[in-house]
């Protein structure tokens, strides 16, 4: 087992530890068991991903969790919309760079992506949480949205080392999850709906 974690960057390391203190948090409050078994196992095979630095599908849990711990304690009123979006912030941002460092270099180009992918992020968060929804969802919508922002941004400024990569099947897949998310939110909010 240590050699496992010795393999292992810090970084990769706090970024999973971060992962797992965010379900910790959210655990009693997730709709229903097998959410919870789901998120486990999801947390677990980011570990194995990034014990092979992988970086897409663990950055993409951080930030889903940032979102649903922070929906969840502007819900309850623990935390004001203001530390909220700058936990959003900080949390979108330095999830971003950990996993771009497990790829390559951080420089100067990276830490302004994911300033403004984070500073984009943190604002979705705060908009959607005045929509009369639960946490949840608001955090799937949140996490889409920032996929979508994310891979926008690669079209906009591609990677220099691998040139320009097919996103078309991200943009498809970021479409189909915006209506998947919206049409579940619509059904069961609206009233007269979810009676169908």
């Amino acid at each position: 087992m240590t050699s496992i974690l010795r393999r292992l960057p810090p970084i990769a390391i706090i970024l999973w530890l971060t992962q797992i203190i965010c379900l910790i948090i959210l655990w009693n409050y997730l709709p229903n068991q097998i959410t919870s078994v789901l998120f486990a196992l999801l947390i677990a095979v980011n570990g194995v991903l990034l014990y092979l630095h992988q970086f897409e599908l663990p950055t993409l849990t951080s930030v889903a969790l940032f979102l649903s711990v922070t929906h969840y304690g502007l819900s309850n009123s623990s935390i004001s919309p203001l530390l909220a979006s700058a936990i959003v912030f900080v949390g979108v941002t330095l999830a971003g760079l950990a996993g771009q460092s497990l790829r390559r270099q951080i420089d100067k180009d990276d830490w302004l992506t994911w300033f403004l992918i984070g500073l984009f992020t943190a604002q979705i968060a705060i908009f959607t949480q005045y929509w009369p929804i639960s946490f949840f969802q608001k955090s799937a919508l949140g996490t889409t949205i920032f996929y979508f922002i994310w891979q926008l941004w690669t079209v906009i400024d591609p990677p220099t080392e691998g040139g320009r990569q097919p996103l078309f099947g991200h943009f498809v897949f970021v479409a189909l999850a915006v209506m998947v998310v919206i049409t579940t939110i619509a059904w069961t909010t609206w009233p007269g709906l979810n009676s169908f």
